[in-house]
């Protein structure tokens, strides 16, 4: 493994906390709303292995009941710098839909993305809403029900979601039992905005919940290591950012079928030290074949989590570099995660580690396509057949063009774009 992988969550995690204070919040949790996107996945009984009882989760670790008081510390060694790169699969649609045409690699439970529609709630001052619910009814039946990012809209992909052959749907955007319906014929036009004129933002403070969703095999011990070493000693520029955010932190660190454990957890935290000791009972291990359980790993993330309900922005950071597993009976389904991920107004940014193959990259670029997101990935100066090498500009992945920049300045900057629809300006 590249020496330059070890680095890689550390940046992720210090571009998080680089933009935000760390004050928690006691809000409800969220509840989850569900979809099902069409055809259910059904995999080759060719590649079906031995049944294998349901895996087990993996130790719980106890909510600190004190939260240790913040204490600075010493700013740990300059590392050296991850370049990175990053491609909007929604922006650059007609692309994105050749790359799917053209895939080739091992299978993957495709979800048809190919008919698409933009719903953007905006209040009377013309700002985007968060978490406004957008109902989309197929004659009788509701064939989609999402909450808004914090840009204000959602996507909608009738034929994934079983549309019938109807012309038209009925639409409706409701936000605090403000509400404005209205009809969408299909295939007209593919951008739809609404602004709901008696309704004001309120540009108070910005909720904001992120989670790390983590490889914690074998192959991904540097990365662990990184942010155990590293959340302390970055605290306190925490401290020193306007304005601040309410802002939590959560983990969900996964291995495979087999291993000590599958799936386990750190429930969301304001306080980066409390969050700092449940890091340091991670070790990695485990994880003898390529893929891993991330289809389990992503349903805890949205479902075991206590994501909060309204005003927030939630984001999913993951980072792996191996696809799920396919062939486990019994299991989830990745597909079904990334849209009630979208529903409920999570956004899934996958970061693709050095040895990421086509397969692991067709997954993740769904996940970040669905969400609205972006796909995130290591670039490096002459990559190695097996990935890898000194930091650079070059990629293997199938993208013929993107931008390049340090790694903790890229994801400062998408979560800056995201926080910045709400009104959130550094």
């Amino acid at each position: 493994m590249n020496t330059k992988k070890f680095f890689l969550t550390l940046v992720i995690f210090t571009a998080a906390v680089l933009i935000a204070g760390c004050s928690g919040s006691d809000a409800d949790p969220m509840k989850i709303l569900p979809v099902t996107v069409v055809p259910p996945v059904t995999y080759p009984t060719s590649v079906q292995p031995t049944a294998m009882p349901l895996p087990t989760k993996g130790p719980d670790w106890e909510v600190v009941p004190t939260p240790t008081p913040y204490h600075k510390v010493e700013r740990v060694q300059q590392v050296q710098e991850v370049r990175a790169g990053e491609v909007d699969d929604n922006v650059r649609w007609k692309e994105y839909l050749q790359y799917r045409s053209m895939y080739r690699g091992p299978y993957v439970h495709d979800v048809d993305i190919r008919e698409r529609y933009i719903i953007t709630a905006l209040d009377k001052a013309s700002n985007p809403i968060l978490d406004a619910e957008v109902t989309v009814w197929d004659g009788q039946d509701k064939l989609w029900q999402a909450r808004t990012f914090a840009t204000g809209q959602t996507l909608v992909f009738p034929l994934a979601l079983g549309a019938s052959q109807t012309s038209e749907f009925q639409v409706s955007v409701n936000k605090d039992g403000l509400a404005y319906t209205f009809t969408m014929p299909r295939w007209t036009q593919e951008s739809w905005v609404v602004k709901l004129e008696q309704y004001s933002s309120r540009q108070s403070r910005i909720n904001l919940d992120v989670l790390f969703l983590l490889d914690s095999t074998g192959s991904m011990d540097d990365e662990i290591v990184a942010l155990q070493s590293s959340i302390l000693s970055i605290a306190d520029q925490i401290d020193r950012m306007r304005p601040r955010l309410d802002l939590r932190f959560g983990l969900v660190t996964y291995r495979d079928r087999g291993d000590s454990y599958v799936v386990a957890k750190v429930d969301f935290t304001g306080n980066v030290r409390a969050f700092s000791d449940r890091l340091d009972s991670i070790r990695a291990a485990g994880g003898g074949d390529y893929p891993e359980s991330l289809n389990e790993a992503l349903h805890v993330a949205l479902h075991d989590m206590d994501w909060r309900s309204d005003e927030t922005a939630r984001m999913i950071f993951l980072v792996a570099d191996a696809p799920p597993h396919l062939d486990y009976p019994q299991d989830f389904d990745y597909a079904q995660e990334m849209a009630i991920a979208a529903a409920n107004g999570v956004k899934i940014f996958p970061i693709a580690a050095s040895g990421t193959d086509d397969q692991a990259e067709y997954i993740f670029r769904q996940m970040a396509q669905f969400t609205q997101a972006r796909f995130i990935f290591l670039t490096y100066d002459t990559p190695t057949a097996g990935g890898g090498g000194e930091p650079g500009d070059v990629s293997t992945m199938n993208v013929s063009s993107y931008g390049v920049q340090d790694l903790d300045d890229l994801v400062i900057r998408l979560i800056q774009e995201e926080l910045a629809h709400q009104g959130h300006q550094q």
